[in-house]
Formats: structure tokens, sequence, C-alpha cells
């Protein structure tokens, strides 16, 4: 009767294992997709960001007519035309 026991806790044991398994498969594939899509449709024009006093543009696509302005609303510079960046 004990060896009995012994044999289900081990099956029981391996089946929770594998359980876990799956569940980090699921999980890691999830993450990866949202992942992906994520970034797909936050890069579809264009990306900027200051550093100290200078301004970076990204652009994933041709942009024209760009205008950057300060945050009183002030014309800081004009570009007629920025190519987008080779990937």
């Amino acid at each position: 009767m004990k060896k009995k026991q012994l044999d289900i806790l081990k099956i029981g044991i391996f089946l929770l294992g594998i359980s876990a398994l799956i569940f980090a498969a699921i999980a890691t594939h999830w993450y990866y997709k949202l992942n992906r899509e994520y970034r797909e449709t936050s890069s579809t024009q264009f990306f900027s960001y200051c550093n100290r006093d200078v301004i970076v543009i990204s652009a994933y696509s041709d942009l024209k007519d760009v205008k950057v302005f300060d945050e009183n609303g002030s014309l800081i510079c004009r570009f007629d035309l920025i190519r987008k960046k080779l990937r």
C-alpha cells in the first residue's frame, strides 16, 4: 500500500512540473508577441527626444516641413525634409 502512495505522489509532482513548463512557454510567447506588436505600432512615423541642448529626431518615414517648438510655443528650428532612417 505504501508503494502505491509514493507512485501517485511522483506522478502528481511530474504532472505539476509539466504544467509549469507549459505555462512558462505560453507566458514567454505572449510576452514576445506583445513586445513585437508594441514596437511595430510605436515606431510608425518618428521618434524624438531632447538631451541637454540637443534634439534628436529619428524618422521611420520621410517627413516634410518639420517644426520644433519649445515649451512656450516658440519656434526653435524648422526642417524642409527629414529622410527616413535606414534600418
